[in-house]
């Protein structure tokens, strides 16, 4: 499971800090920042989680190699302030979808897109409605809006929870830890292939599983909680 961070602005000092794969879901430019070891992906949140339409995607890259570290680029010709004009700069570009072009003498940008409803953002989880009742039957959107509401007594991992072992993200929950919330929601929105969901009426409890080695528990109560913080 991705685990992220919520802030207001993204210093490339700190920036440069953090683990590979670290999300940052940056508010004042209303993006979702992630750096890789050659590359930065930059997601515009405008439209995020929002039906029938996309969020633009553009991977930044350096022009003066594919082995080289954007991170140490961005560094050398940027104040710390970087994000808002990285971001003004592409802006500029009026680059077309699937493009590749040159954003400066030292990076370069290339744009795709994907889709809105399956682009999570801590910004607009109005979108979850608190549950009235529980329903005949389960959905992923179900569980985001128990979790998004804090509709739940209990959420933990019941079973080994590792997402991106192999990538060496930050990303483990052992078992019995408590799980992060919206870390969660982030990961059935964004990869809601595979999951299982099954409601022991008898305990009020849910178990969401994607294979027999990533479970997690969700006791629920509709009477409690209220939007959860990351």
């Amino acid at each position: 499971m991705m685990k992220f961070e919520q802030v207001e602005a993204l210093n490339i000092e700190d920036f440069s800090k953090v683990k590979l794969g670290k999300v940052f879901y940056v508010s004042t430019e209303n993006v979702c920042v992630q750096r890789f070891a050659t590359t930065i992906r930059i997601v515009d949140l405008n439209n995020a989680l929002r039906q029938g339409t996309s969020c633009d995607e553009f991977s930044i890259s350096a022009t003066s190699g594919d082995l080289v570290d954007v991170k140490d680029v961005i560094s050398r010709n940027y104040s710390a302030d970087w994000l808002p004009v990285v971001i003004a700069e592409i802006n500029n570009t009026q680059i077309g979808q699937g493009q590749s072009m040159l954003l400066n003498k030292s990076l370069r940008v290339r744009r795709t897109s994907r889709k809105s409803i399956r682009t999570f953002s801590p910004f607009v989880l109005s979108h979850y409605k608190r549950m009235r009742k529980l329903p005949n039957r389960w959905g992923l959107r179900h569980v985001a809006r128990l979790l998004v509401n804090g509709q739940f007594s209990v959420f933990d991992c019941t079973a080994y929870y590792d997402d991106d072992v192999l990538n060496g993200f930050e990303g483990r929950y052992d078992e019995g830890e408590v799980v992060q919330p919206l870390h969660f929601v982030r990961e059935i929105v964004e990869k809601p292939q595979g999951w299982n969901i099954h409601f022991a009426p008898m305990f009020n409890e849910l178990t969401v599983s994607k294979d027999s080695y990533r479970d997690v528990r969700l006791v629920i109560d509709l009477k409690g909680g209220s939007t959860i913080n990351i």
